[in-house]
């Protein structure tokens, strides 16, 4: 599933700024919305499908025993 992140950045980007954001508070969350293959590979990502098209995501990060939700993001349309 690495070879989601494109798709599940593109996914996360559209539901923030689905809220009215200001353009230059996106660009200043970039990164945070920018999903790397590396963290796909590394954590429990899961995605969600409809007629085989990726329309949502999350990702669970372990921490000291317990599970922490560190993205959920689904498509605004």
């Amino acid at each position: 599933m690495p070879e989601d992140a494109a798709a599940l950045s593109a996914i996360a980007r559209a539901a923030k700024a689905h809220w009215g954001y200001p353009a230059h508070w996106l660009e200043a969350w970039q990164k945070d919305l920018t999903i790397k293959p590396a963290f796909i590979a590394e954590n429990e990502t899961f995605k969600a499908l409809s007629n085989d098209r990726v329309i949502g995501f999350h990702a669970l990060l372990k921490s000291e025993g317990s599970w922490r939700l560190e993205h959920l993001w689904v498509h605004p349309e």
